[in-house]
């Protein structure tokens, strides 16, 4: 009889063995279905949150674009900014020099202006002495120069004259008679 109750006592052990680790399989499986739903609902809430971040990113990318649109807009401005600039300082040289040039050759004709001298620059020269005033030739309003003084309009140059003459163009005409070498202010 004993061995009968140890044998049943075995069998009893083995079933609530048997039905304990039943009960922990179907609470896992459980949890792993309650797991996996809840994964489900979290996986759809952030496919909406993405979804609602894909017009954010339109805009963005919109942006970007319009962004890099004014960039290049205003980098294409500057370097046109930067081709006028590059023109105007060479007209500017071209025009200095051949306003220097003029200079120079005016310095070559004058009798009184050595251009020979280590000290010579062109346009450097003080007004000859004995009350004269030097003068540089203008085109007057309704004329076109042709590179030839016509001597028929004036402007005293900044030679030093009692006037107080600094810059061209900012002193009344000055007619002058070819025949005569008369002076008349108009």
């Amino acid at each position: 009889m004993a061995t009968w109750l140890l044998i049943s006592l075995l069998l009893v052990a083995a079933l609530v063995t048997i039905i304990v680790v039943g009960v922990v399989l179907v609470a896992l499986s459980s949890r792993r279905a309650q797991t996996q739903a809840d994964n489900k609902v979290h996986a759809h809430e952030l496919r909406v949150e993405a979804t609602a971040q894909a017009d954010v990113i339109r805009e963005r990318e919109l942006d970007a674009q319009t962004a890099q649109v004014e960039a290049d807009r205003a980098r294409l401005e500057a370097e046109r900014a930067e081709a006028r600039a590059a023109e105007a300082q060479l007209a500017l040289e071209q025009t200095e020099a051949q306003v220097e040039e003029k200079v120079r050759e005016a310095d070559r004709l004058d009798p009184d202006v050595d251009h020979r001298s280590d000290s010579y620059s062109p346009g450097s020269v003080d007004a000859p002495t004995g009350g004269s005033t030097a003068v540089v030739l203008e085109p007057g309003p309704d004329e076109d120069w042709d590179g030839e003084p016509n001597a028929q309009s004036i402007t005293p140059a900044s030679t030093g004259s009692s006037r107080g003459v600094t810059e061209w163009g900012t002193e009344p005409n000055i007619d002058v008679d070819t025949d005569s070498g008369d002076h008349t202010q108009r």
